[in-house]
């Protein structure tokens, strides 16, 4: 099930709507860094009021990390 884009007027609890949302660093910084309708990061603008091109770095931190987490899982931790 896809949750939906969060209300950035609302808190963290409301925000998540009920979806569950991955307890990691990445899946939470992927569940709130999302592209405004101006094609900018919606909470880098919220937070910090930077206009940051989405995708900013915390979404490419966060799938870099993602992407190294699901091969290693492919690759059983083998070298």
């Amino acid at each position: 099930m896809l949750c939906p884009a969060p209300d950035f007027d609302q808190s963290w609890a409301l925000a998540t709507g009920g979806c569950a949302v991955s307890g990691s660093p990445e899946g939470v910084i992927l569940a709130v860094h999302v592209r405004g309708l101006d094609g900018m990061c919606a909470r880098c603008r919220a937070w910090w009021s930077r206009l940051a091109p989405y995708p900013c770095w915390q979404v490419e931190w966060a799938t870099s990390r993602q992407a190294r987490a699901s091969v290693a899982r492919f690759l059983g931790g083998v070298r």
